[in-house]
C-alpha cells in the first residue's frame, strides 16, 4: 500500500482551496532557467582527459540533446567500466538534464569516491538539490562551489535563489547584486533582486529594482511577464494603482494565461473605480484558475458596483465554499488565507501568529494556524493548535479530518480512526472522510472493516479506481487472493478510461502475481505502471523482483539499482540485489548488500509488504 500520509497531504489540500502553483515563481528552478543553467555548464558533457569512444559518442549524444541515448550509451559503459570517474561524472550530468536530480546525486557520489570533483560539478549537485527542494543541502554545494573559485554570475544566482528560500532576505539581495556585478544585464538576477527586497520591507529599493528589470525586459524583448507584475502589484500595494496600470497590462500581454496576473490587474482596475474593466479581468483570472477564492471574492466586488446583485451573491457564494467558509477577504485574516492559497505557507503561518498576538482567543485564527502547521507536516503543532481553537468554538467535520490526518502523520492510527469516524459521525457524506477511515482500518491490520469501507466508497462512487484498488489490498491481506486480482483488474479497466494516470491498481495487481509465482503475467502490469510513475521506488523493486523470478538477472539488477538510488534506506530492496548479486557469481557485491539490508534492518527497516 503506498504511504497514506503522502497522499492524505496532497489531497487534504482542497479544504482551504489551495493552489499547487500560483504567484510569483520563486520557489522552483523554471524549465527555462535549467536549460540556461545546462548550457552554462555544457562544459561537463566531455569527459576530461578521456579518449573512449563510447565517452565521446556520449558527450555526442548529450550535446546533441538525444540525453535518452546519452544516458543508454554510458549505462552500458559503466556495465563493464563501474570504476570509471568520467563515466559516472558524464551520466550526473546528463541525468541533470533529463531532470533526475536524485539519480544525478547518486552518480556524482560515485565519481567523487574515486577522484575529487570539480567546482563546477558541485555547482550541478547543489542545483540537483535545488530541484528536490532540500535548500539547506543546495547552499552548501553552491557555497563550496563559489569557495573553490567557481565565480560566475549564474552561481551566484542561484544560491541567491536558495538563500531566498530559506528566507535568508539579506544575503540572496547580497548574492543577487554579485550576479548582477558580473553580468548586468541579468534580467532573473535584477527581478528577484526586488523580491528580496520587497521580503525585507525596502520597497523603494524593490520598487527600484523591479523598474530596472522592466528596462532590461524592454531593451531584450526577452518576452518576460515577471518584473512588469511584480512592478505593478507593488504599487497596486502600496496605493498607487494609476502607475501600476501600464505595468500589469503590459504583463497581460505577455502571459494572457496566468491567472495571478488578470486577477492583479482587475484588483487595479477595482482600486481605480473601473469595475467594468475589473470584471473582464477577473471573469478571465476565475476561468483559467476556477479554484482561486480571492479572485471570485474580486469578481464579486466588481459586480456588485456595476448592480449586478445576483451575479455578487454567487461569486461571494462560490469565495465562501472555496475558502471553507472562512470569514472575506476584508477581513484581518484575509492576508494569510490568501498566502495559504498561494502555496506560501511559512509566510501565511508568520501573518497568522502575528495576528494571534493581538487576538489571543481567536477560534478563527488557532484553526488556521492548525491547517497550516498539518500542511506544512507539523502535527504535533497542529493539534495543539486545534485544541486550543476548539476552547472557543466547537470544531467542523472538515476541522476533524485534518486533526485525523495530524494522527495518520504521527503513525498514531487508532487516533486517527476515532477522529475520521467523529468526523462522519458529523458529516456522512463526505466521501473522502470515509476513504481515509479505510486506509485507516488497513493500516491497524483491521482488513474486514476496511474492506466493509471501501464498499460503502464504491457504493457512492461506483468507479473509484482508488477505493477499487484499496478494496484488493484489503482482500489480498486477509488471503483471498483471487478476490483481490478480480478487484484489481477491475481498478485497472476503470484507470484505463480515466482522465488522471494512477500506477496503483498496476503496481498492487503485478506485485501480487510475482508473489504467486506468475512473473511473465505480472510484467505486462509492472510496465504499465512504470510508464505512469517512473520515479515510483517500489515499481523499480517489484520490477527487479520479476526480473529475479525469470533469471533475467541483469535486467534485475538494473531496476533494483534504481530502487535504491531513489530510497538508499528501504532495507528489503538491498536484501533483493544480494540475491541477484549471488546468483550472478558477484560475491563480494552481494556480502556488501548483506551488510547493508543487516544494518538497515536493525535499525528501522521498511518491511517488504509483499
Amino acid at each position: 500500500m503506498r504511504p497514506l500520509l503522502a497522499i492524505l497531504s496532497f489531497t487534504l489540500m482542497r479544504l482551504a482551496g489551495t493552489r499547487v502553483n500560483c504567484g510569483m515563481p520563486l520557489l522552483r528552478i523554471s524549465l527555462a532557467l535549467l536549460a540556461c543553467v545546462a548550457v552554462s555548464l555544457a562544459a561537463q558533457a566531455s569527459p576530461s582527459g578521456s579518449n573512449d569512444p563510447q565517452l565521446v559518442e556520449a558527450s555526442r549524444q548529450a550535446a546533441a540533446g538525444s540525453l535518452h541515448e546519452a544516458e543508454q550509451t554510458l549505462r552500458h559503459f559503466l556495465s563493464a567500466h563501474e570504476n570509471s570517474a568520467d563515466g559516472h561524472e558524464l551520466l550526473g550530468y546528463v541525468l541533470f538534464k533529463e531532470n533526475e536530480p536524485k539519480l544525478s546525486l547518486t552518480e556524482y557520489n560515485s565519481a567523487a569516491s574515486l577522484r575529487p570533483l570539480q567546482p563546477s560539478q558541485f555547482e550541478v549537485m547543489g542545483c540537483d538539490y535545488f530541484l528536490l527542494e532540500d535548500y539547506a543541502s543546495a547552499d552548501e554545494w553552491l557555497t563550496k562551489s563559489i569557495d573553490l573559485g567557481n565565480k560566475n554570475a549564474l552561481v551566484f544566482y542561484l544560491l541567491g535563489r536558495t538563500k531566498y528560500n530559506e528566507r535568508r532576505f539579506e544575503e540572496a539581495a547580497h548574492l543577487f547584486t554579485e550576479s548582477l556585478a558580473l553580468d548586468p544585464r541579468n534580467l532573473k538576477a535584477q527581478t528577484n533582486l526586488g523580491h528580496a527586497y520587497e521580503e525585507l520591507g525596502r520597497t523603494e529599493d524593490a520598487l527600484a529594482a523591479y523598474k530596472g528589470a522592466v528596462a532590461l525586459e524592454s531593451d531584450s524583448k526577452a518576452g518576460d511577464a515577471e518584473p512588469y507584475e511584480a512592478l505593478g502589484a507593488l504599487l497596486t500595494e502600496e496605493g498607487r494603482p494609476a502607475e501600476a496600470l501600464p505595468f500589469l497590462i503590459k504583463a497581460a500581454e505577455l502571459a494572457s494565461d496566468r491567472a495571478w496576473v488578470q486577477r492583479e490587474l482587475g484588483k487595479t482596475y477595482l482600486a481605480l473605480k473601473e469595475p467594468g474593466q475589473a470584471r473582464a479581468a477577473l471573469e478571465t483570472a476565475v476561468n483559467l484558475d476556477p479554484q482561486n477564492g480571492p479572485s471570485h471574492f474580486l469578481l464579486g466586488q466588481a459586480y456588485q458596483k456595476l448592480g449586478m446583485a445576483g451575479e455578487a451573491r454567487r461569486e461571494r457564494d462560490r469565495y465562501r465554499e472555496l475558502g471553507d467558509n472562512h470569514s472575506i477577504p476584508d477581513d484581518p485574516l484575509s492576508e494569510a488565507r490568501s498566502l495559504v492559497q498561494a502555496g506560501k505557507l511559512a509566510q501565511a503561518e508568520e501573518a497568522t501568529r502575528s495576528y494571534l498576538d493581538l487576538h489571543k482567543n481567536s477560534a478563527d485564527a488557532h484553526y488556521l494556524l492548525g491547517y497550516i502547521l498539518f500542511k506544512r507536516l507539523n502535527a504535533k503543532g497542529s493539534l495543539a493548535e486545534y485544541t486550543e481553537a476548539a476552547r472557543y468554538r466547537r470544531p467542523t467535520a472538515k476541522d476533524l479530518e485534518v486533526v485525523a490526518g495530524d494522527y495518520v502523520l504521527l503513525h498514531d492510527y487508532p487516533d486517527a480512526d476515532k477522529w475520521f469516524t467523529q468526523s462522519l459521525s458529523w458529516d456522512p457524506t463526505n466521501w473522502q472522510a470515509l476513504y481515509y477511515l479505510g486506509r485507516t482500518k488497513y493500516n491497524e491490520n483491521r482488513f474486514d472493516e476496511a474492506v466493509t469501507i471501501f464498499l460503502k466508497c464504491l457504493q457512492s462512487e461506483p468507479k473509484s479506481v482508488k477505493a477499487e484498488d484499496n478494496l484488493g489490498l484489503s482482500l489480498e491481506a486477509l488471503g483471498r487472493t483471487e478476490e483481490a486480482i478480480a478487484a484489481y483488474r477491475n481498478a485497472i479497466s476503470w484507470e484505463s478510461v480515466s482522465s488522471a494516470p494512477d500506477f496503483g491498481p498496476y503496481l498492487d495487481l503485478g506485485a501480487l502475481l510475482v508473489t504467486n509465482d506468475r512473473s511473465p503475467e505480472a510484467l505486462t502490469y509492472l510496465e504499465r505502471a512504470l510508464a505512469i510513475a517512473p520515479q515510483e521506488v517500489r515499481v523499480h523493486r517489484e520490477l527487479g523482483k520479476a526480473f529475479l523470478h525469470l533469471d533475467r538477472l541483469q535486467e534485475a539488477q538494473a531496476e533494483l539499482q534504481k530502487s535504491i538510488a531513489l530510497a538508499p534506506d528501504e532495507a528489503p530492496t538491498h536484501f533483493i540485489l544480494a540475491q541477484v548479486y549471488r546468483k550472478r557469481g558477484l560475491a563480494e557485491k552481494a556480502r556488501l548488500e548483506f551488510q547493508r539490508y543487516t544494518a538497515l534492518a536493525a535499525s528501522h527497516s521498511t518491511d517488504d509488504s509483499r
